[in-house]
C-alpha cells in the first residue's frame, strides 16, 4: 500500500539485554528483604529533606533514563522516607505491615500483570476461591458474594450501593433520585468512620439523611438513641433504609451491639451494614470471635485484608448476603464484553466487573492467596490474639503510671491514654499531650497518632503490628515521660 514505510523498525519495551534486568530485580529484591530484616534498627519516620523533595520536581522526561539512575533515585530518595509503617513501632492506624511473602506475591502478580476478576483465566478461579473462603469464614451462605476491592472505603461504598438498590421505593439506577420526592435516612453513631459519610454523599441521599446516633461510655452505638431517631423520623414521614454497626470503631475499637441492630433492622425492613475494617477479623481468634459471632446476621460486610492479616497494601473485601441484589446493583454489558459461548469469555464465566464500579483491576487475589496459603487463619488468629494482649499490657503500665491516664476502655488493641503530670489545667495537658506525640513522631522513636476523647487529646496507639514486641511498649511510655521532663512537666 501506498505511504507505508516497510523498512520502519519496530521497537518494544522489552530490553535487548533481559539477564540486565534480571540482575537489577535480584538487586532490588535483596535491597527490600535488606530494609525491611533490619528495619526495627532504623528510625520510623524521618523528616523529608528539600533536595529528595526537590526530585520530583523535574519536568516530564523525554528521553530514556539509565536504569542505574532510577534505581539509585528510589534507593536514596524514596525509600527512607516513607510512612515507616512496616516498623515494629508504628502505632498510628491500623496500616498494617505486610510480611515477606508479599515481596514475592508482588513480582509474581507484576510479572504475569493479568487483569482480576475477569475472563477464562486461573487468577479469577483463585479470586472466586478467595472470596468463598471468606463467605464460610463469616457463615454468610452459598447465595451470598463478594467482591474484591482496594480498601475499606470502597467495600463500604459497594454494600451502601446495594442497600440503596434494594430499599428504595423506585428504580433508582433507571431514574435517580430526580423522580423520588421520598427522604431515606441512614443511621451510624458518632464514631463511624469518614467513607460512610463520603459514600452516602456520593451515592445521592446527601449528608442530611445522614443520622450519627450518639454513643455510651464504651463508645458504642446507644440502641435506645437509634430507636427513638428511627421513631421520630417515621413519625415525619422519612424512610429509614440502612443501619451501619461498627465492628471496632477508628478511635477506640468499640464494636456496637449487632444483636440489638439486627432486630431493629428486621423489625423496620432496613438493610443492616457492619463496617468491620479491621473488627471483623476478630472471627480468626480463638479466644475473640465470640465476640463478632453475629456478623452473618449483617446483609453485607466490609473488611481490610491489609489490616490485621497484614496483607500488603491494598487489599480488602465486602461481602453481601444476596446474590441476586449485589449483581443487579452493577450488572451492564456491553459488545466488547459480550461472552461468545467458548474462549476467553465463555458463558457461564463469573465477572466480577458485575460486582462493583471497576472494570480494571489488579489481581490482587495473588497476594491474598498465597499470604493465608503460607500461614494458615490459626496464626492470624494467634497474632491478633497477640495484639489484644500487648494492649492491656500497654494499659496496665497507664493505670499503674501516676503521671498517665486511660481516656477510654481498652475494647480491642487500641489504647487511648495521656500524661498529666502534676498539670490540672486542661487546655495545658492538651497542648503538653501534643508536643509530646510530635516530638516522638519527629524523632523517629514511634508513630503513634492522636484523637479527641470526651474534649481531651489522646495520644492513640493502635497496636495492629505483627513486629511489635512489649519491649517496644516499654519503650514508648519511656520516651513519653523522658520527653514530659524535658519539657519540665514532671
Amino acid at each position: 500500500m501506498e505511504g507505508i514505510n516497510l523498512n520502519l523498525k519496530e521497537i518494544s519495551l522489552d530490553p535487548d539485554d533481559w539477564n540486565k534486568y534480571r540482575e537489577f530485580a535480584h538487586k532490588a529484591v535483596d535491597l527490600v528483604f535488606d530494609h525491611q530484616m533490619k528495619i526495627a534498627e532504623k528510625k520510623v519516620w524521618q523528616e523529608i529533606p528539600e533536595n529528595s523533595k526537590n526530585t520530583f520536581l523535574e519536568q516530564l522526561p523525554k528521553n530514556e533514563m539509565p536504569l542505574e539512575d532510577i534505581y539509585s533515585t528510589f534507593k536514596d530518595d524514596i525509600l527512607p522516607y516513607t510512612l515507616g509503617n512496616i516498623h515494629p513501632s508504628f502505632f498510628g492506624w491500623v496500616v498494617g505491615q505486610g510480611s515477606p511473602i508479599q515481596i514475592i506475591s508482588s513480582i509474581l502478580q507484576a510479572g504475569i500483570n493479568t487483569p482480576g476478576g475477569m475472563f477464562e483465566q486461573i487468577p479469577n478461579y483463585i479470586e472466586i476461591q478467595v472470596i468463598d473462603w471468606m463467605k464460610k469464614l463469616f457463615n454468610f451462605g452459598e447465595s451470598s458474594s463478594g467482591l474484591l476491592v482496594n480498601g475499606g472505603s470502597m467495600a463500604n461504598y459497594v454494600a451502601l450501593s446495594v442497600a440503596r438498590y434494594e430499599k428504595t421505593t423506585f428504580d433508582v439506577l433507571q431514574k435517580g433520585f430526580q423522580t423520588s420526592d421520598q427522604f431515606y435516612t441512614i443511621y451510624c453513631s458518632s464514631e463511624t468512620h469518614l467513607s460512610v459519610y463520603k459514600a452516602t454523599e456520593q451515592l445521592g441521599f446527601g449528608r442530611d439523611a445522614i443520622r450519627k446516633i450518639k454513643v455510651n461510655e464504651q463508645f458504642e452505638l446507644d440502641v435506645d438513641d437509634l430507636r427513638s431517631q428511627i421513631k421520630s423520623d417515621i413519625d415525619q414521614g422519612y424512610k429509614p433504609i440502612c443501619i451501619v454497626a461498627n465492628v471496632g470503631t477508628v478511635n477506640t475499637a468499640a464494636i456496637d451491639d449487632v444483636d440489638a441492630i439486627a432486630d431493629i433492622c428486621r423489625e423496620n425492613n432496613m438493610w443492616m451494614h457492619v463496617d468491620g475494617a479491621f473488627g471483623a477479623l476478630l472471627i480468626l481468634s480463638e479466644k475473640h470471635r465470640d465476640r463478632v459471632s453475629s456478623i452473618d446476621k449483617a446483609d453485607s460486610l466490609a473488611f481490610d485484608f491489609h489490616k490485621w492479616m497484614h496483607i500488603n497494601y491494598s487489599a480488602a473485601c465486602v461481602l453481601i448476603k444476596d446474590e441476586q441484589s449485589h449483581r443487579n446493583t452493577f450488572s451492564s454489558t456491553a459488545d466488547y464484553v459480550s461472552k461468545l459461548g467458548r474462549g476467553v469469555l465463555p458463558v457461564g464465566l463469573k465477572m466480577f466487573p458485575n460486582y462493583g464500579m471497576e472494570l480494571s483491576r489488579e489481581f490482587n487475589a495473588l497476594k491474598i492467596w498465597m499470604s493465608i496459603k503460607e500461614n494458615g487463619t490459626l496464626k492470624f488468629g494467634r497474632l491478633i490474639d497477640q495484639n489484644i494482649e500487648q494492649a492491656q499490657y500497654l494499659g496496665k503500665i497507664i493505670t499503674d503510671h501516676e503521671s498517665l491516664e486511660l481516656l477510654a476502655p481498652i475494647s480491642m488493641q487500641i489504647v487511648c491514654f495521656r500524661y498529666h503530670g502534676k498539670l490540672s489545667d486542661e487546655e495545658k495537658i492538651n497542648r503538653l499531650n501534643q508536643e509530646i506525640l510530635l516530638q516522638i513522631q519527629e524523632k523517629g522513636m514511634a508513630v503513634p497518632s492522636s484523637t479527641i476523647i470526651s474534649g481531651k487529646y489522646a495520644i492513640r496507639v493502635n497496636i495492629t503490628n505483627h513486629r511489635t514486641k512489649r519491649i517496644h511498649l516499654d519503650r514508648l511510655i519511656k520516651n513519653i515521660i523522658d520527653i514530659a521532663n524535658e519539657l519540665g512537666q514532671n
